[in-house]
């Protein structure tokens, strides 16, 4: 394993198990939380998306961060990925979370039957 710190930047909170398999996690909403709002809230064009991708990545460069489960919306996924693919960036480990739907069949006292899907993470999927 490397030396990095592993930086989660969801809006959501990570599971016991997905701490636990990160070796612990450091929270960017915490040291730089207007980041964080601008991957929450992500811009609406092309070279903005572009932009804040470099940002992300330089950030965890900078800092010696992997990055785990960033924020943002599709397309700024599919930005964040395109960049992280350029050579100054290589070094910068993207993580997403892969879950498995387990669902049950609950009783209500009204003789109905309410169905609930819980998310049971599996591992962390390292993008590159």
């Amino acid at each position: 394993m490397n030396n990095k710190k592993n930086l989660w930047a969801s809006p959501h909170s990570p599971t016991s198990e997905q701490i636990s398999e990160a070796c612990g996690l450091v929270f960017l909403k915490d040291i730089n939380p207007a980041l964080q709002e601008r991957l929450e809230n992500s811009p609406d064009n092309l070279d903005s998306l572009n932009e804040l991708a470099i940002e992300l990545l330089n950030f965890c460069k900078e800092s010696n961060y992997n990055l785990y489960q960033p924020a943002g919306n599709p397309s700024f996924q599919f930005i964040l990925g395109a960049a992280s693919m350029n050579y100054n960036y290589l070094d910068v480990n993207i993580f997403y979370a892969y879950s498995e739907r387990v669902s049950q069949d609950v009783a209500q006292p009204d003789g109905s039957v309410k169905k609930v899907s819980v998310f049971k993470h599996k591992k962390f999927i390292c993008i590159k």
